[in-house]
């Protein structure tokens, strides 16, 4: 048999794995001990549990011939306490949790479309309780989950020693103004460095605990995505608060009509009693819903506008776009502006992120064109912020 280079089978079983290919890299696995390695990295270092999933999850980690426990790094809990699945014969959040900790270098934390608020108080404590010996977790992600207030993820939060990195997009069953009252005594972690925060709630909510509380931050990165002009106060408020410890800011702007903040309806649950615990749950975000006219014509200026700070040196802006004409139509000139003129005086980057959505990528426009089409409307606009070396455009 002819020996192939260490380097190729590893690019090879990257792309099976890159694919989705779970059966391919099973038999891969079997075509020698060095293959074994790789695919086995592969298949078991990202878990994806439901409350069906997890009744043949349990029998696999509670065997004595257990030998995946020691490789996951990335959990994701997804549809606890929705949609009735745990009467559906799924298992139950609070008698899922007791199995990860069998689970050594877990360090990504996920939860997916769960609802915290169903979960009775004295499970809510057990389940709180045993994620405490799961120490080696450093980010934690709530996807599309509901809470009362904050307290309940700060408490989920301190939980975790190392925890250094914070994704919310979250919803809570009290009125904005009253979970922000909640919010104002409470304290995150010390241990947090960076922050992303994608719905209305979770900017409102966490930044003016931020703002309140933030002399024992050390927040250096924070990432606000699906921004609407009626958030800019609680950005600009944390700003100050935060000071300068916060290096990097990332604005996120999405396609849509900014004046309704709406709630995303919840995915309906769909059984998956006969999918694999372990999967590549890597996943893209979604696209904008397509408007007719683009939303962000002002929105992205006006909202600029608005906002300084002494200490960010990496001002990102990141905006998904359907054609150039959408670029276009917005008044780069006067982004230009805010980063010059003064209210920015220590940015040293300018970054523009442009995801470009699926029908931008039709064949006959030609994936290369669209992009040198966005490198010239932003240079064009921007002219001077390339000159001195500070704009960065990403695609």
């Amino acid at each position: 048999m002819t020996t192939l280079p260490a380097e190729l089978v590893d690019t090879i079983l990257d792309i099976i794995a890159t694919n989705g290919d779970l059966q391919t890299l099973g038999i891969c696995a079997l075509v020698s001990p060095d293959w074994l390695t790789r695919t086995r990295f592969h298949m078991f270092s990202k878990l994806k549990l439901t409350p069906i999933r997890a009744k043949g999850f349990a029998e696999l980690v509670l065997a004595p011939n257990c030998t995946f426990s020691n490789m996951v790094e990335q959990v994701v809990l997804g549809h606890f306490g929705c949609g009735g699945c745990e009467q559906q014969g799924g298992v139950p959040l609070q008698d899922v949790v007791p199995l990860l900790r069998t689970l050594i270098r877990v360090s990504v934390l996920r939860f997916e479309n769960t609802d915290w608020t169903t979960i009775p108080p004295p499970q809510q404590s057990a389940i709180v309780k045993n994620f405490a010996h799961i120490s080696s977790v450093q980010a934690l992600h709530l996807d599309n989950a509901t809470f009362h207030d904050l307290r309940d993820v700060v408490r989920l939060c301190a939980t975790f020693p190392r925890l250094n990195h914070l994704g919310a997009q979250i919803h809570f069953t009290k009125y904005t103004e009253h979970a922000i009252a909640a919010a104002l005594s409470l304290q995150l972690p010390a241990s947090l460095r960076t922050i992303e925060l994608g719905t209305h709630d979770s900017i409102a909510v966490i930044l003016s605990c931020l703002a309140k509380n933030a002399l024992k931050t050390t927040i250096q990165s924070l990432s606000l995505q699906n921004l609407s002009f009626a958030q800019v106060h609680y950005v600009q408020n944390a700003l100050d608060a935060l000071g300068s410890n916060l290096r990097h800011l990332i604005l996120g702007f999405s396609q849509r009509k900014y004046e309704v903040a709406g709630i995303a309806p919840w995915p309906a649950y769909q059984p998956e009693g006969t999918s694999p615990c372990f999967e590549d749950i890597e996943k893209s975000r979604p696209n904008p819903s397509p408007i007719t006219t683009l939303a962000t014509t002002t929105a992205i200026p006006n909202f600029m506008e608005q906002l300084s700070s002494r200490h960010i040196e990496v001002l990102e802006i990141q905006l998904p776009i359907r054609g150039v004409g959408d670029l276009e139509a917005i008044e780069w000139h006067r982004v230009q502006d805010v980063l010059l003129g003064g209210r920015f005086p220590n940015v040293k980057n300018a970054v523009v992120d442009i995801q470009l959505v699926s029908e931008v990528q039709a064949p006959l426009l030609g994936l290369h064109e669209v992009k040198r089409d966005v490198q010239k409307v932003l240079v064009t606009q921007m002219g001077l912020l390339n000159k001195k070396g500070m704009l960065r455009i990403q695609i």
